[in-house]
């Protein structure tokens, strides 16, 4: 049984593969698939399909098949070094040099950083038209990546125009993301990032945490830098900044954006737009009740089956609190209730250092998913109140599904 589920998967991926490929690939005659079983997907005659439907004028909004031709002044640009953190773009200009129009219905780009640009679909005898194709690199190796474009020319159904070049690092980020970890609430933390980059009067202006006012930002002397801060390969140019969560950001997990817009230089003639930038920067800030498990889920159940489960509030610090009551907001299986109880041995005066809080239900006639959240009521200042999400699921036995009759566990062949 497992051999046969592998050879299927790989039968799937292979399809998959294989569609992929025909559809990128540029559009050539194909002969037939002569051991293709009546009725069975061939990804080989995809793009022969949709070049026999532009030529039987039965694509809508396409013209009939033209006799007329784009000729390219190039059909391969190398933009060079360009900055790994930059996007370039290139005008890959035409003519339609034949005796018809020529309609260009589609461009489609090899992968997401390639994005073409037309700027309008009909093109008469002589006309002459642009493509621009906007590269933005990923990563620092060489790449070249394809702009495909889908006419009703004769002979030039589907025309692969390319581009390539050689990303250079001209900055870099350290960290990436700024990881706080657990802050405890109503308390600041700190930490610094730093920007390296090879050119020495880059500049890092209009620092900002948009949206927030719990994030102090200061830029750093050299003489603040971190001890491990040095000059790496060819980014030798260092400049550093302390980022500071403030001492009111509220309870849970926190995430801040810090942006600033950065101009720095491949070549010391270049007058480079700045890049906006951005440091994520990751927090959770916890208060002194811990509830755990911070979430429920529900095993799965039949219909008209109880159910219940419980979390655990304490008191980290172990100081004596109280729950006023717990309630089901919004759920969406009806009739689900709670209880609170104090755990043995935590009750002194002022209440108790720790509690369990338990959601109660019947299925019912639900069916499929359910879920919805409980708040949890304190006497805690700033943690008074405590959501805790639950989802569960409601299935049909095996009987039940097979009718009502027979044994559940009979394997048809």
């Amino acid at each position: 049984m497992t051999s046969k589920l592998m050879n299927l998967k790989t039968i799937r991926a292979g399809l998959a593969a294989a569609a992929c490929f025909a559809v990128m690939a540029p559009a050539t005659a194909q002969p037939a698939n002569t051991n293709v079983r009546p009725g069975q997907f061939d990804a080989r005659d995809k793009v022969a399909q949709r070049q026999r439907a532009v030529q039987q004028n039965q694509v809508e909004g396409v013209p009939e098949q033209s006799k007329g031709r784009l000729d390219f002044a190039k059909i391969h640009h190398d933009f060079g070094d360009i900055p790994a953190n930059t996007t370039d773009e290139h005008a890959f200009t035409f003519t339609n040099t034949g005796d018809e129009a020529v309609y260009i219905y589609r461009t489609r780009t090899s992968c997401g950083c390639t994005v073409a640009a037309l700027e309008k679909n009909e093109y008469m005898p002589g006309e002459s038209g642009k493509i621009i194709a906007r590269f933005s690199p990923k990563g620092t190796s060489r790449q070249s990546k394809s702009v495909f474009v889908m006419t009703n020319a004769v002979g030039q159904e589907q025309l692969e125009l390319k581009v390539s070049a050689q990303p250079i690092l001209t900055y870099q980020w350290q960290p990436r993301n700024v990881q706080m970890g657990e802050v405890k609430v109503g308390n600041a933390k700190t930490q610094q990032v730093f920007i390296r980059s090879r050119d020495p009067q880059f500049t890092v202006e209009n620092v900002r945490v948009e949206d927030f006012d719990d994030v102090i930002i200061r830029e750093l002397g050299e003489d603040e830098f971190d001890a491990s801060v040095v000059a790496d390969g060819n980014l030798k140019y260092v400049k550093g900044f302390e980022i500071t969560l403030a001492d009111n950001a509220p309870i849970g997990r926190q995430v801040r954006r810090f942006a600033a817009d950065v101009v720095s230089r491949l070549n010391p003639d270049e007058q480079p737009e700045p890049v906006k930038e951005q440091v994520n920067v990751f927090a959770t800030v916890v208060g002194d009740l811990r509830v755990t498990p911070p979430g429920i889920r529900i095993a799965p159940k039949q219909r008209n089956e109880d159910f219940e489960a419980t979390v655990r509030v304490e008191s980290r610090s172990g100081t004596p609190f109280e729950i006023s009551g717990a309630e089901v907001v919004r759920s969406s299986l009806p009739g689900i209730t709670t209880d609170v109880a104090p755990v043995e041995g935590t009750e002194t005066e002022g209440g108790a250092t720790a509690y369990l809080v338990t959601i109660k239900g019947n299925t019912g006639a639900f069916r499929g998913q359910f879920r919805g959240h409980m708040v949890i009521r304190t006497n805690v200042d700033r943690e008074t109140e405590q959501t805790v999400n639950f989802t569960g699921n409601v299935r049909i036995s095996a009987a039940r599904r097979s009718g009502g009759s027979g044994n559940a566990n009979v394997v048809r062949r």
